[in-house]
């Protein structure tokens, strides 16, 4: 399986493999998000990527990260969207190429698909592209383990019976 990986800003495409993630990334991230998307706060992200923190949603299956950096931290620096099945992407592309900055007409690339958009000039995502590249793969990848007594919507989207 490939993911394609979208600039929405310049509508650049890439196709990568899984094995292009180091394991020991994927573990930092997998749980990082896990944690996030259940507590929904905006939280430090993994020690590699120091300077940045952001909040992961389950956006009806598809998945939203909104990156901030350690300057104002109101103002996200980065959005990304993930796809793992087409009914998670066609809502979710929609939304994000309607994202300011996005490039217009952009056609949704098959799933599963990574779209990633830099919000500001003036704060550099260098780095964050194993951090994106690593949270899509986690979940297209998933099922990851249910967390005891959370909510309905969220412990479904990481039980161990969610649909592939």
């Amino acid at each position: 399986m490939e993911l394609s990986l979208v600039a929405l800003d310049t509508g650049k495409r890439v196709r990568c493999a899984p094995s292009g993630v180091d394991d020991e990334v994927l573990g930092e991230v997998r749980d990082w998000l896990l944690d996030a998307v259940w507590s929904q706060r905006v939280d430090a992200l993994p020690s590699r990527w120091t300077g940045f923190r952001a909040n992961a949603t389950d956006f009806g299956g598809g998945l939203v990260l909104t990156v901030y950096g350690t300057g104002d931290g109101v103002m996200p620096v980065l959005t990304v969207g993930v796809a793992r099945r087409a009914s998670h992407g066609s809502p979710l592309w929609r939304v994000l190429t309607a994202l300011p900055r996005a490039m217009q007409g952009l056609a949704e690339p098959r799933t599963p698909w990574c779209g990633r958009l830099e919000h500001r000039e003036d704060v550099g995502c260098v780095g964050l592209g194993d951090f994106v590249e690593a949270c899509a793969w986690v979940w297209v990848q998933r099922p990851l383990p249910a967390r005891r007594g959370v909510g309905r919507g969220v412990g479904r989207v990481f039980s161990s019976s969610s649909a592939s």
